[in-house]
């Protein structure tokens, strides 16, 4: 029987303040006990510690890390991975003081870690620099110092990887008895070690081997191991020719929890989605709700995808759009529009609709609501998928609707979507006759355009939706939001 799934945890919600609050990444609501349980006892003949007191798993040196990468040991690291801001925030401040290293954006400050990310800072009583969230009046981050001879900060007291102590390797403890080797373990150059669990119908050169104390990973297992103990992650084996004898990859399979590799390649998507987005990725790639071998192997293969721009072999996986579920359209009745039924937006449930968060758009908007030209609205749009990784096609004439086709890189499906301005839930869609809509969009989109929808569309690779700007009372102010929705046209 599987064990009882852990509450999800609460996705993190973004800023609608404005294009001055800097989105962090999504926090875990703290910090977790470690996703083993602490009361298991293990026999003595497997040579490791048992009960609640027994001492965690040493951290693990990866031997092949470059002696200057810097290291805070793991409490370090997991206490400031809650201030990191993103990328695309951080991207558009102004350059660091030459004397400090600070970059000052109003009445704000910010600093670049040697680590590579960037932290807003303020002083606390005690007039030390410490890392701060938008939303606090104090910081209540780890304090921070200014690396000696650079515009770089790290953590006070930080040790570089070439200070740190040498600690044998946390997989050395992952090592089992041999009477206590069930069916899923492997054996490495004479040590015993369970593995996650395999596809067993298939012979697999790649499987991963973990700490057996650990139990099946779900997704909120899975993310709070890579957010709060990263080094703990399960390990990669590789199959080594000419005699297919196991090694075990020193390399981390996961440089950040799931959900950082949608916020780096879809950077302008609202956080509540960038979290449904990745516990959907997860589920589909392990068809289950547990991770398994190919599960973990098809999404590391995803993320290389996205980093290389090239082809998939999973492209379901590399887009959130081919994940959304198909929305009716109402029956055409005489006299009458059809129209469309927006789910309503919410920071919790599946993934039923993209919704993007304006504090993030470059250059910063705060007028996008009231857009009323075509043109201008189509420009906007465009704006919003290309800077999520999209590639759209050129308009070659005015639009007689305003409209946007588009496709990525992973794959080869192409979106036809047509945009939408509603203060409802319902989005009204006129009715047009077949044939004259035909020709608009032929003479809109020119023939090149309309042929490679053709061709998708005689592929079953065309996919219609429906994008725009959504705008909703909230606390009696008006809210708006980008959305996107497939439908079934």
């Amino acid at each position: 029987m599987a064990p009882p799934k852990k509450p999800r945890l609460n996705a993190g919600t973004s800023s609608e303040a404005g294009p001055t609050a800097p989105d962090t990444v999504p926090e875990r609501p703290s910090r977790p006990t470690r996703p083993w349980n602490p009361d298991a006892t293990q026999d003595s003949a497997t040579g490791q510690a048992s009960g609640p007191d027994a001492a965690p798993p040493p951290t693990v040196v990866i031997a092949s890390l470059s002696a200057s990468t810097p290291t805070a040991g793991p409490s370090a690291s997991a206490s400031l991975t809650r201030y990191y801001l993103r990328h695309a925030f951080a991207d558009r401040l102004p350059a660091p003081d030459t004397t400090t290293g600070i970059r000052t954006f109003g009445t704000r400050s910010y600093v670049n870690l040697e680590s590579g990310e960037t932290v807003q800072v303020a002083r606390d009583s005690e007039q030390h620099f410490r890392a701060k969230l938008d939303s606090e009046l104090l910081p209540s981050g780890p304090r921070l110092e200014r690396m000696t001879g650079s515009l770089l900060w790290r953590q006070q007291g930080a040790m570089t990887r070439d200070q740190a102590p040498r600690e044998p390797s946390v997989i050395d403890s992952w090592r089992i008895s041999s009477a206590f080797a069930a069916s899923d373990h492997i054996t490495i150059d004479g040590h015993h070690y369970q593995t996650v669990e395999n596809d067993k119908a298939r012979q697999r050169s790649v499987i991963y081997i973990k700490d057996p104390r650990h139990p099946p990973y779900d997704f909120d297992t899975f993310e709070d191991l890579l957010f709060f103990h990263t080094g703990e992650q399960p390990r990669a084996a590789i199959q080594v020719p000419p005699d297919s004898h196991w090694t075990i990859d020193p390399r981390l399979p996961f440089e950040k929890p799931l959900v950082g590799y949608a916020i780096e390649f879809f950077p302008e998507l609202r956080a509540d989605t960038q979290s449904k987005f990745s516990r959907r990725q997860f589920e589909l790639a392990n068809d289950s709700n547990f991770a398994d071998a190919r599960g973990l192997t098809t999404l590391r293969q995803v993320f290389n995808n996205w980093k290389d721009k090239t082809a998939s072999l999973h492209p379901v996986l590399t887009d959130p759009l081919l994940m959304l579920p198909t929305l009716p359209i109402s029956a055409e009745l005489a006299g009458s529009n059809r129209s469309l039924q927006l789910p309503l937006p919410s920071p919790t449930g599946p993934l039923a609709r993209l919704d993007f968060d304006p504090s993030l758009f470059l250059p910063p908007s705060r007028t996008f609501p009231v857009i009323a030209d075509d043109i201008e609205f189509m420009k906007f749009m465009t704006e919003r998928l290309e800077r999520n990784g999209y590639m759209v096609f050129p308009a070659r004439s005015l639009p007689s609707f305003p409209n946007v086709v588009f496709k990525r890189a992973e794959h080869d499906f192409i979106f036809f979507m047509t945009l939408h301005r509603t203060e409802t839930q319902d989005i009204i869609i006129p009715r047009i006759n077949p044939r004259d809509f035909g020709l608009v969009l032929r003479n809109q989109l020119g023939h090149e355009t309309m042929n490679a929808m053709e061709s998708a569309h005689n592929d079953n690779k065309l996919i219609s939706l429906r994008g725009g700007i959504q705008t909703l009372p909230s606390n009696n102010t008006p809210t708006a939001t980008v959305f996107i929705v497939r439908d079934n046209t």
